[in-house]
């Protein structure tokens, strides 16, 4: 196949190939695992994910966890 041809495949259709491949990731999480390993899997990586970004954006995880959860003693 063409390298050329694939990137722009891909640069006019990123949400459907991420779509494509998160669904063949779920589906044989499912089939491997389980429907309730695979969700607890799904939302820890979402939570991972939301996480990484606020860091990225240079928040504080410490006071976003806080504010969450409430502060303790």
């Amino acid at each position: 196949m063409d390298r050329e041809w694939l990137g722009e495949v891909y640069r006019q259709h990123r949400g459907k190939v991420w779509g494509v491949g998160l669904g063949l990731l779920f589906g044989l999480g499912v089939a491997l695992m389980g429907l309730a390993k695979t969700v607890f899997i799904a939302l820890c990586m979402a939570l991972g994910y939301s996480v990484g970004c606020r860091i990225d954006k240079g928040e504080d995880p410490v006071r976003w966890f806080e504010r969450l959860f409430g502060r303790r003693g």
